[in-house]
């Protein structure tokens, strides 16, 4: 994975809708049109964009105007993580094939998972699409926190980086110690430790 194309300032790109409750298309694609040239990429369909709240379809639509938009000017790293794993996977082949960057994917939620579950959740992704895969972490919201020996396994596996929001810059920097993988990314998923993440030597930030 080219770090340096992926790295800086990306946007958790909030999804605008209209009173019926639809994606706005049109206010979707003027709100990109207005980020692409101040930022270095964009986090698209994660907590802020509402992923998890949006049909399948929903999410495939907020995909391709995006990308519509922004193809070869910024990249698209494109949150595809649902509940289970084959809606998952659904979203991360439709990903690839419309041209997104990169995709992330939380820890399936809801559920407390033990950890063979999550590994076999990752291989289905990465057995999926030839794009980088990259795993969310958010354990407020998902029941699990990725550890750093986890995150080792996974990049071995073929993961390409993690966005990491856990809120605990002590776990970031154990992640950045372990995992020895070239080109692996490093984002922190709040701004509120961006400073400390990027001494520690974090990439980017969401």
């Amino acid at each position: 994975m080219d770090v340096k194309r992926f790295s800086g300032v990306y946007p958790a790109v909030i999804t605008p809708f209209n009173k019926e409750g639809q994606v706005d298309e049109v206010l979707l694609k003027s709100y990109i049109e207005y980020l692409v040239p101040q930022v270095d990429g964009l986090f698209v369909c994660g907590s802020y964009g509402s992923g998890p709240l949006m049909t399948v379809v929903q999410r495939k639509k907020v995909a391709e105007i995006t990308v519509g938009v922004a193809k070869g000017k910024v990249p698209v790293l494109l949150h595809i993580g649902c509940s289970d794993t084959e809606t998952t996977v659904e979203l991360a082949k439709h990903a690839e094939s419309i041209g997104v960057d990169a995709v992330a994917a939380v820890t399936p939620y809801y559920y407390k998972h033990i950890k063979s579950v999550v590994v076999e959740h990752y291989r289905a992704i990465l057995d999926a699409v030839n794009i980088p895969v990259l795993i969310y972490n958010n354990p407020k919201h998902s029941n699990f926190n990725v550890s750093a020996d986890l995150l080792v396994e996974l990049a071995e596996m073929g993961l390409q980086g993690v966005k990491d929001s856990s809120a605990d810059i002590a776990l970031f920097y154990e992640y950045m110690a372990k995992v020895k993988k070239d080109g692996f990314l490093f984002l922190i998923g709040s701004q509120t430790h961006l400073v400390p993440a990027a001494v520690g030597g974090a990439h980017g930030v969401v």
